[in-house]
């Protein structure tokens, strides 16, 4: 490694407290870098300019106390050290030393290979045992390799603990998930998390094609369906959702439809895509279902095929409502989409291609109608993968969710549940505390986003190393968090925060400029206050949002009716 460096960044007059600045570093030989240097409370301190999940610009986040939050996926980040927080992402950002000379000149301190650096690993380490533990750390087995488990595994290793065992039914290197339907034509290395050597070297062993298929709680054992047994001191399950299946009608079983959840999806379904050759037209397809898998599939294709959209309800109409959900249709309207909404679009047959031998061809609709179709993709939700579970000791919610604490165990000792099929206390919800009647604060939630998922899998981690060190006995490591999540379609971002299960009614408001017809900022609101935020091109709204939850400060009706962008400033400002 080269040697240290110092940079001069500005003199301390040149930047307020309280606030970001960008400066541009030259490196010599045409190479050049950025850093972002934060005063607060009088103190600088110094980070890579980039979120270290997807590489946007920090310097536009929300910055309050010693926490930064990227405005566009909700990532955060400790000023002082540069580790993540809040998720999503498994990264945290590199920091760099600050000083200051004789003249008040800030300066920064870091070799040439740091600064070219975007992304940092925290650093393994040990946690002191309790006398009254085990000799030896306990034998910690995850299921599941998407952000609960890979975050779980990272966690427990950064805390010292050395016999870490990462199953996973997949038979790839952990990746990037949300990708997918955003783009099917990546890459593996464009998605990929970790490099293949990246568990070998941090003392993970990693279990590629193990899938679950029963528990010997009594025993501690898990049985995969290669015939290995993996045995256990602490378990957590994190084997996340899958697809909700194809409907059984007739022609379902045609080539050309499809649902998507892996990589493996993504790959069949753009494969089969290329391999359509309509040379005197677009190939056409059909999109059932109004989630968000299905909208950003849409948003893909957009300019590669004729789009019908198939659906009960406008897109998202029973998540936002029917405002947001006008906007939404409307802008992918504007890309030649069609959309047949109602009861009466579910797909009652699939015919065979006439050109195309076991492919489909045609679908026929519940009202008799039909559409011609090239390639069906179905997105229909999801359902958790505990089939294993079904009458076990492990209690499961109606809808196969497992119940867990604020610590993230399940009713089983020494069974821990993260991701997305954990049922959790809605209590655990950072700012809704109001809206909580006695008889509703063991009331759980599911919510399945990746962010919350890498959360739930620190929240599980945190909790075993607990058990074995004092270090972590009196720390509080239940779940306090606000869902944060986001869409790219069309090159929009649709950005939410909060949780928006039981609101009263929407304040929304538009582009008053009519500069950007689709621009929207929606408010949710219970009680006279705000629970939740949606967005469209309004950043960074929902960030702010989300750290005055995290912060517990109430957003009330009137602070969002008019000029919300100021008011929820002025709100943070106090803090």
């Amino acid at each position: 490694m080269s040697d240290r460096l110092e940079f001069k960044l500005c003199n301390q007059i040149e930047i307020e407290d309280n606030s970001m600045k960008e400066f541009e570093i030259d490196l010599g030989q045409e190479k050049k870098s950025k850093v972002l240097l934060i005063r607060q409370k009088d103190a600088f301190y110094c980070l890579a300019p980039k979120c270290s999940h997807y590489q946007v610009p920090l310097v536009n986040g929300v910055l309050i106390k010693d926490r930064l939050r990227c405005f566009a996926h909700g990532a955060c980040f400790n000023i002082k050290t540069g580790d993540i927080e809040d998720y999503p992402g498994p990264d945290c950002v590199p920091k760099y030393e600050v000083f200051l000379d004789g003249q008040n000149d800030v300066f920064i301190r870091a070799t040439k290979e740091e600064l070219l650096t975007t992304k940092r690993l925290k650093q393994m380490s040990k946690v002191a045992l309790r006398s009254d533990c085990a000799k030896q750390y306990p034998k910690c087995l995850i299921i599941g390799s998407g952000a609960a488990g890979i975050v779980c595994a990272d966690t427990l290793r950064e805390a010292g603990f050395e016999n870490v065992v990462l199953l996973t039914k997949e038979n790839c290197m952990p990746y990037d998930r949300p990708k997918l339907s955003k783009a099917l034509n990546l890459t593996f290395d464009e998605i990929r998390l970790r490099k293949d050597d990246y568990f070998s070297q941090n003392g993970i062993k990693f279990c590629p094609n193990e899938d679950v298929e029963k528990i010997d709680f009594d025993h501690r054992k898990v049985f995969s369906s290669s015939g290995n047994v993996f045995d256990y001191d602490r378990l957590v399950i994190a084997t996340g959702l899958r697809a909700n299946p194809i409907p059984k009608t007739k022609g379902s079983d045609l080539k050309g439809i499809f649902t998507l959840r892996s990589f493996k999806d993504a790959q069949e379904i753009i494969e089969f895509f290329n391999n359509l050759n309509n040379d005197s037209h677009k190939p056409k397809i059909v999109l059932v279902g109004g989630s968000f898998i299905s909208m950003e599939l849409a948003a893909f294709f957009a300019d590669k095929a004729q789009l019908t959209i198939l659906s009960r309800l406008k897109p998202y109409e029973n998540v936002f409502g029917t405002l947001v959900s006008s906007k939404v249709q409307k802008l992918h309207e504007s890309k030649g989409i069609k959309f047949r909404i109602g009861s009466e679009t579910d797909i009652c047959e699939y015919t065979e291609s006439a050109v195309r031998s076991g492919q489909v061809g045609l679908v026929k609709l519940k009202d008799n109608s039909e559409l011609e179709c090239d390639l069906c993709l179905v997105a229909i939700g999801g359902q958790p993968v505990t089939d294993f579970l079904t009458n076990s000791q492990v209690k499961l919610s109606l809808n196969n969710f497992v119940y867990v604490d604020k610590h993230m165990r399940t009713s089983v000792p020494n069974v821990y549940a993260a991701g997305d099929i954990a049922h959790f206390p809605k209590a655990c919800l950072s700012g809704l505390e109001f809206s909580l009647s006695k008889n509703q604060k063991l009331d759980h939630v599911n919510i399945g986003h990746w962010g919350l998922a890498s959360s739930l899998g620190r929240t599980a981690a945190l909790s075993i190393v607990s058990e074995y060190s004092d270090e972590y006995k009196d720390k509080e490591i239940s779940l306090r968090i606000v869902p944060f999540f986001w869409s790219s379609q069309h090159n929009k971002n649709i950005r939410f925060a909060g949780y928006n299960s039981n609101f009263e009614l929407v304040i929304f408001h538009e582009d008053s400029t009519k500069q950007n017809e689709y621009k929207f900022a929606a408010f949710y609101i219970l009680l006279n206050r705000v629970v939740a935020v949606c967005t469209l091109d309004w950043d960074p709204l929902c960030a702010l949002f989300a750290e005055a939850m995290y912060n517990k400060i109430e957003v009330r009706r009137e602070q969002v009716e008019k000029d919300p962008m100021e008011n929820m400033k002025k709100l943070l400002a106090s803090v």
